[in-house]
Order: C-alpha cells, then structure tokens, then sequence
C-alpha cells in the first residue's frame, strides 16, 4: 500500500469537509442575514486567489486531489466575494 497516495486522499477529504460546510455555510449565512457584516476585506479577497492559484496549480500537474478540494474553496470563496460586494456591509433593521 502507497502510505504517501492514503495521506494525500485524507488530506483531500478533511479540506473538502473544511470547505464544503465551513465556505458555503458562510455564503448560506451571509445569504439569509442579507449582509457580510463582520468579514475581513482581506480574507475575503485573498482567499479567492489562493486557492484559485492551488486549482491552477493542481491542473497544470495532473493531479486531481488539489483539483478537486480547490474546486470547492474556490466556488465557495468566489461565492463570499460576489456577496461582498453585493449584499450590505451592515445588518438590516
């Protein structure tokens, strides 16, 4: 048994399982409060090019556990951006 391909797959599924309910529970309470009240601008801004620059950087080598766990964040963090700029930066009364 590959040891290094075992831990490269548990790494894949935990940041999955970071990003999936941890980003789109964000993007789903950013949604239904109607703002972004409380995020950072620079988290909000970096995070998208972060792993955007991991997805690329899966791509370019092949290899599909960053492909597939940076999908995620990515859609997920892109999804927070657009509110940002979206939805107020203040709760509505």
């Amino acid at each position: 048994m590959d040891w290094s391909k075992l831990l490269y797959w548990l790494a894949v599924g935990f940041s999955v399982a970071l990003f999936v309910p941890g980003l789109g529970s964000q993007a789903y309470y950013n949604w239904k409060r109607g703002t972004t009240q409380g995020l950072h601008p620079v988290l909000v801004h970096l995070f998208p090019i972060s792993v955007g620059l991991w997805l690329l950087w899966g791509i370019v080598r092949e290899l599909w556990p960053p492909i597939v766990t940076n999908t995620f964040g990515f859609l997920f963090s892109s999804i927070i951006l657009w509110q940002y700029y979206v939805l107020p930066r203040e709760e509505r009364r």
